[in-house]
């Protein structure tokens, strides 16, 4: 039950933001990378306690969506990519 409720939680917020990264709200950048790395923390924290191999794959997922949001924002904003 509660990984049902959580995926449907975290599939919400996902279309939310989506939703607003895709009419290129500057706003809503910085509220999707820290909902997003707060995500992706507690699912760290589930895979250790649980040792579960999905909150992994979700973590490592929800990380590259972080990256993929601070590359673009950074575009966005006219600076220059960083190489890390």
């Amino acid at each position: 039950m509660f990984g049902a409720l959580y995926l449907l939680v975290h599939g919400v917020v996902k279309l939310v933001l989506v939703g607003f990264l895709l009419r290129n709200n500057l706003r809503a950048y910085p509220w999707a990378m820290a909902l997003l790395s707060l995500f992706a923390f507690y699912q760290a924290y589930l895979a250790w306690a649980r040792t579960s191999v999905a909150f992994v794959g979700l973590t490592l997922f929800d990380v590259l969506i972080v990256l993929l949001a601070v590359h673009e924002y950074r575009i966005l904003l006219g600076q220059p990519a960083s190489a890390s």
